[in-house]
Protein backbone atom coordinates (compact mmCIF):
# COMPACT_ATOMS: atom_id res chain seq x y z
CA UNK A 1 0.00 0.00 0.00
CA UNK A 2 2.54 2.19 1.03
CA UNK A 3 4.28 1.32 -2.15
CA UNK A 4 1.68 2.70 -4.11
CA UNK A 5 0.88 5.60 -2.77
CA UNK A 6 4.41 6.92 -3.20
CA UNK A 7 4.12 6.02 -6.72
CA UNK A 8 0.97 7.69 -7.34
CA UNK A 9 2.49 10.60 -4.86
CA UNK A 10 5.75 11.01 -7.21
CA UNK A 11 3.90 10.81 -10.57
CA UNK A 12 2.00 13.32 -9.58
CA UNK A 13 4.46 15.74 -8.23
CA UNK A 14 6.31 15.10 -11.71
CA UNK A 15 3.02 16.05 -13.59
CA UNK A 16 3.13 18.86 -12.02
CA UNK A 17 6.76 19.95 -11.89
CA UNK A 18 7.61 19.43 -15.76
CA UNK A 19 3.66 20.55 -17.20
CA UNK A 20 4.93 23.91 -16.05
CA UNK A 21 5.48 26.63 -18.91
CA UNK A 22 8.86 27.64 -19.08
CA UNK A 23 9.38 30.98 -19.53
CA UNK A 24 12.15 32.96 -20.89
CA UNK A 25 13.66 35.54 -18.45
CA UNK A 26 15.61 38.67 -19.68
CA UNK A 27 17.82 40.07 -16.97
CA UNK A 28 17.83 44.19 -17.60
CA UNK A 29 20.18 45.12 -15.09
CA UNK A 30 20.04 43.48 -10.94
CA UNK A 31 16.82 45.45 -10.25
CA UNK A 32 14.96 44.42 -13.09
CA UNK A 33 13.81 41.62 -15.41
CA UNK A 34 11.47 40.91 -18.28
CA UNK A 35 9.93 37.43 -18.13
CA UNK A 36 7.74 36.42 -21.34
CA UNK A 37 4.70 35.02 -21.44
CA UNK A 38 3.63 35.13 -24.97
CA UNK A 39 5.06 36.68 -28.11
CA UNK A 40 3.11 40.06 -27.10
CA UNK A 41 3.55 39.90 -23.30
CA UNK A 42 5.85 40.06 -20.64
CA UNK A 43 5.59 40.24 -16.86
CA UNK A 44 8.37 43.02 -15.28
CA UNK A 45 9.94 42.07 -12.23
CA UNK A 46 11.69 44.59 -9.99
CA UNK A 47 12.31 44.70 -5.78
CA UNK A 48 11.23 46.77 -2.92
CA UNK A 49 12.85 46.50 0.10
CA UNK A 50 13.85 42.48 -1.04
CA UNK A 51 10.05 41.87 -1.65
CA UNK A 52 9.52 41.10 -5.54
CA UNK A 53 6.76 43.36 -7.57
CA UNK A 54 5.35 42.73 -11.21
CA UNK A 55 3.81 44.27 -13.72
CA UNK A 56 2.63 43.45 -17.04
CA UNK A 57 3.30 44.84 -20.29
CA UNK A 58 1.17 44.17 -23.45
CA UNK A 59 2.00 44.86 -27.17
CA UNK A 60 -0.33 45.78 -29.44
CA UNK A 61 0.43 46.99 -32.98
CA UNK A 62 3.44 48.14 -31.94
CA UNK A 63 2.44 49.58 -28.50
CA UNK A 64 3.08 49.30 -25.53
CA UNK A 65 0.62 49.16 -22.44
CA UNK A 66 2.47 49.10 -18.62
CA UNK A 67 -0.43 47.53 -16.36
CA UNK A 68 1.54 48.51 -13.04
CA UNK A 69 5.80 49.97 -12.77
CA UNK A 70 8.18 49.12 -10.59
CA UNK A 71 8.30 50.45 -7.32
CA UNK A 72 11.37 53.38 -8.03
CA UNK A 73 11.06 55.99 -10.35
CA UNK A 74 14.86 55.00 -11.99
CA UNK A 75 13.72 51.55 -12.51
CA UNK A 76 10.52 53.07 -14.19
CA UNK A 77 13.06 55.22 -16.77
CA UNK A 78 14.84 52.11 -17.21
CA UNK A 79 12.19 50.15 -17.91
CA UNK A 80 10.12 52.91 -20.50
CA UNK A 81 13.74 53.38 -22.02
CA UNK A 82 14.38 49.61 -22.63
CA UNK A 83 11.15 48.74 -24.16
CA UNK A 84 11.43 52.02 -26.20
CA UNK A 85 14.99 51.67 -27.08
CA UNK A 86 15.30 47.73 -27.27
CA UNK A 87 12.33 46.80 -27.99
CA UNK A 88 11.34 49.25 -30.25
CA UNK A 89 8.22 50.01 -28.89
CA UNK A 90 6.10 52.97 -27.99
CA UNK A 91 4.44 53.20 -24.95
CA UNK A 92 0.84 54.23 -25.70
CA UNK A 93 -0.16 54.39 -21.68
CA UNK A 94 0.19 52.98 -18.13
CA UNK A 95 -2.50 51.32 -15.65
CA UNK A 96 -2.38 51.28 -12.01
CA UNK A 97 -4.34 48.34 -10.43
CA UNK A 98 -4.07 50.17 -7.23
CA UNK A 99 -2.73 53.10 -5.49
CA UNK A 100 0.02 51.56 -3.56
CA UNK A 101 4.28 52.31 -3.87
CA UNK A 102 5.02 48.95 -5.68
CA UNK A 103 2.62 49.54 -8.63
CA UNK A 104 3.33 53.20 -9.15
CA UNK A 105 7.12 54.31 -9.02
CA UNK A 106 7.50 56.99 -11.70
CA UNK A 107 3.73 57.80 -12.77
Amino acid sequence: MKLILTTIIVNFSLGILYGQNQHDTLKINDDLFLVSLTDNSWIHVSYLNGFECNGLILVNNQKAFLFDTPSYDSITVELTSYIQDKMRLEIAGFVTNDWHIDSQGGL
